[in-house]
């Protein structure tokens, strides 16, 4: 099936209403989601005070998507996707204040933190390829690329905001608040979808054969365009090396720093004010994917070489830079490689190939998190740090250097 050539006069996706609808309550749900994560990473090292645990938990909540993604785009492909996003985040709600209930007993164990945090995981696992194709239902072709940099602005500018507030209401409330907050931030899209007008986008149709059949057929497709299957390969390594740390980041504010609630809400945000800072630098970027393509190859040993750094950091402020930089070019891959594969896909495999896009994401990020985790118990942090920057930054370079069209 030929590629449709990507429009390259794209339009401000803000002059589309239910856009600016959509965009609204999404930025709701994202600020939300950042309250979570902040309260849930801290929830756990307060628990166990163990790095194992704090990035168990942490990836519990990414690694269905990782792990099932692909899965989940086949059945997405034939899903209604406005209602499965108004069930799936009234859910997500519930599981929300599941978390402030176990917050607010007194004794409560890691497992049942961790094992609700894996419900949240398959819950995001399903909304994931739903809420990817949303943008392409809202908005005309000519306003998608547009659309993705602005949602990914969207999620980057809720880094910066969400964690400083969740910071502030652990402090002054509680943990246990932090999560009912984050609970009722899941109804704005559940209110306003109803409402939306979706365009109607193309779907499988006949005899596809069975989920196995469909599922390698997305993953032909997205092997046949070498531009998208390079795009996703750049997605692996970063989200290994820059994301993995990111994701035990309470572990490394507890342990290399000594700090509390208040310092990892404040690196979180350091990170989040990097990532909208790429949010903006795309705003000016040409939307070819080539040109695109460009961008990435230079940010990914830029990315890993600044996580080598943070094991050889010694001062906070030191620190604090290296999460900026590790923010803004993890934000450059992620924003990068999604517009490439969204520009460049045929509708027909749209979630199929964005739902492989995002196991590279998710996947990469539970198994550097996760590794890091393990290492981080046996071994000193920073060394271990060191260990996966240095590894990533070589792989990168190799990858980097290969050819993309």
């Amino acid at each position: 099936m030929t590629t449709p050539a990507p429009d390259l006069k794209p339009q401000s996706a803000l002059r589309h209403k239910p856009f600016r609808i959509y965009f609204a309550a999404g930025l709701v749900s994202y600020l939300g989601m950042w309250f979570e994560k902040v309260a849930l990473g801290w929830f756990a090292w307060e628990l166990t005070h163990s790095s194992f645990w704090t990035g168990f938990v942490a990836v519990a909540v990414t690694a269905p998507t990782g792990l099932f993604g692909p899965l989940i785009g086949v059945l997405a492909e034939r899903w209604d996707h406005r209602r499965a996003s108004i069930i799936l985040n009234i859910m997500l709600g519930c599981a929300s204040v599941g978390l402030f209930i176990l917050a607010s007993l007194d004794g409560v164990s890691i497992l049942p933190v961790a094992a609700l945090s894996l419900v949240i995981g398959v819950l995001s696992a399903l909304y994931h390829p739903v809420r990817l194709v949303l943008v392409s239902q809202v908005v005309p072709r000519q306003f998608l690329v547009s659309a993705v940099s602005l949602t990914a602005m969207a999620y980057n500018a809720s880094r910066v905001v969400g964690p400083a507030l969740a910071g502030i209401v652990i402090a002054a409330a509680g943990t246990q608040t932090a999560f009912l907050v984050n609970a009722s931030t899941y109804l704005p899209i559940a209110i306003v979808l109803p409402f939306l007008p979706l365009l109607v986008r193309a779907r499988p149709t006949g005899d596809m054969g069975g989920l196995a059949a469909q599922l390698m057929a997305g993953l032909r497709y997205a092997r046949g365009q070498r531009l998208i299957w390079w795009a996703i390969g750049i997605a692996v390594i970063s989200s290994l090396v820059g994301r993995g740390a990111v994701e035990i980041m309470p572990a490394i504010v507890g342990k290399l720093l000594g700090g509390t609630a208040g310092d990892l809400a404040f690196f979180t945000s350091l990170a989040g004010g990097g990532a909208v800072a790429a949010s903006l630098f795309y705003s000016f970027l040409s939307p070819a994917p080539t040109r695109i393509g460009l961008w990435l190859a230079l940010s990914l040993p830029l990315n890993t070489l600044s996580i080598m750094a943070l094991g050889l950091a010694q001062s906070n402020w030191v620190m604090a830079i290296l999460f900026v930089a590790s923010g803004f070019f993890t934000t450059i891959i992620g924003i990068g490689s999604q517009t490439i594969v969204q520009v460049s896909v045929d509708d027909a495999y749209r979630a199929r190939v964005l739902t492989w896009w995002s196991s590279a994401n998710f996947g990469g990020a539970t198994l550097g998190a996760m590794s890091m985790g393990i290492g981080g118990d046996i071994f000193p942090l920073s060394a271990v740090l060191l260990t996966f920057g240095l590894v990533g930054t070589a792989v990168g370079i190799w990858s980097a250097l290969r050819p993309r069209v």
